[in-house]
């Protein structure tokens, strides 16, 4: 799917592509959907590690990553996150610990189940 080039106005506010044959790395282009408060990219094929920008979605209440084949640590300002309230990244591979920037979400309620 490409949406390159357009003029779209307002918000994206919902975003769900799950169960999908998506794969490689998760696009670093959150930035630009700052406004984004729901966030589903679970049962696809993605095999990269979380993008580090993830955080500049700052509105973002619910991300499921869940059931990819994610890799490496979870990035460790996903604790900027300060408005989440649904973090599931389980079903993937990925390695090390919690980061402690998650328990400053007063909120957060966390699936990390292998």
């Amino acid at each position: 799917m490409h949406l390159g080039s357009n003029q779209f106005e307002g918000s994206i506010p919902h975003l769900d592509i799950s169960y999908n044959q998506l794969s490689g790395n998760i696009p670093d282009c959150w930035k630009q959907i700052n406004s984004l408060v729901y966030l589903d990219l679970s049962h696809n094929n993605f095999s990269k590690e979380i993008p580090v920008e993830i955080e500049k979605v700052s509105a973002l209440i619910s991300l499921n990553l869940s059931r990819n084949n994610l890799i490496g640590k979870i990035p460790s300002n996903i604790g900027n996150l300060t408005s989440l309230e649904t973090l599931d990244l389980s079903r993937n591979q990925l390695v090390g610990s919690i980061p402690s920037s998650l328990t400053q979400i007063y909120f957060l309620s966390v699936r990390f189940i292998l």
